[in-house]
């Protein structure tokens, strides 16, 4: 029987997100919730860094926002998916992933994602209903403690809001 390493309780349904499979190891779904609400960065089984954690909080957050209904503006939301900077191959693919995961949020919605625009660091994706627009915001960001690169919190800023559609 597998055993969550964070609660210690069996029946996890969840592989690490630092990507090691094991049937002996496996998490809860909301035990890994509360590590990416905490600003955790690192893998709870291996404690080896990784965007992972970070972006599990990006998918939940935006599937709150689509799901709260009426008109309503979100106030900016700072993810951190990893100390230090992302940089090559793990910030093309993590953008990737926070890409996918807004697209996927906005498609269970029935709606077609109707544009993405893409300003240097900024994606703004914008989906359309009968009488209202929704945008969601995706802004890639740092945060630098104490002045320099090698303390700073690297993430993204989400952000949304849905309002009356223009006749």
């Amino acid at each position: 029987m597998n055993t969550c390493p964070i609660c210690l309780e069996t029946g996890g349904t969840e592989h690490a997100p630092c990507g090691y499979e094991s049937d002996l190891i496996m998490f809860h779904a909301h035990c890994l919730d509360k590590v990416s609400d905490a600003g955790c960065t690192r893998c709870p089984h291996c404690n080896v860094s990784t965007p992972a954690v970070g972006l599990r909080r990006v998918r939940r957050v935006v599937d709150a926002w689509l799901n709260t209904p009426g008109l309503w503006r979100q106030r900016e939301v700072f993810v951190t998916l990893q100390q230090g900077l992302m940089r090559g191959e793990c910030e093309e693919k993590t953008t990737c992933e926070a890409v996918g995961h807004v697209v996927d949020a906005m498609q269970k919605k029935n709606s077609k994602v109707i544009f993405v625009v893409e300003k240097r660091s900024t994606r703004k994706f914008v989906m359309s209903g009968a009488s209202d627009t929704t945008n969601v915001t995706l802004q890639r960001s740092a945060v630098l403690n104490k002045g320099g690169l090698a303390s700073c919190c690297d993430g993204y800023v989400l952000s949304a809001s849905r309002i009356r559609k223009r006749r």
